[in-house]
């Protein structure tokens, strides 16, 4: 079965972010929640965690949302549209995206941010 979803895991002394979490098809992550909590529990992460809904949404509005992760599971499963600055999580959504580029379902996007996503460029 493919994963509808990658994990990026952050050291937080850079960054208040502990993991992003990519979809990578058109289904959203966020309908995999239970997966992406083993996900995050097995790379033994807490905190601050970004969902990047590109792939699964096709747009930039309401891209980027936030939750907080004890490490088992999320205090909350009311996402809200992410506190981190667009422009830092687009940052490091960019380089995984790039990295990943080949994992990844960009049927959704425009020719535009499919070359974007290929050339790491953030928007």
């Amino acid at each position: 079965m493919k994963n509808n979803f990658l994990i990026e895991s952050y050291i937080r002394e850079k960054s208040e972010i502990s993991a992003l979490v990519l979809a990578t098809d058109v289904e959203s992550p966020l309908e995999h929640i239970h997966e992406v909590e083993q996900e995050l529990s097995n790379c033994i992460t807490s905190g601050l965690v970004i969902f990047d809904l590109l792939i699964s949404h096709g747009n930039k509005r309401n891209r980027f949302l936030s939750a907080h992760f004890d490490g088992k599971k999320f205090s909350s499963y009311d996402f809200k549209v992410s506190i981190v600055s667009y422009d830092i999580c687009s940052r490091l959504a960019a380089t995984a995206l790039k990295q990943h580029s080949t994992e990844i379902n960009d049927t959704l996007l425009s020719k535009s941010m499919k070359f974007a996503v290929r050339m790491g460029i953030p928007f």
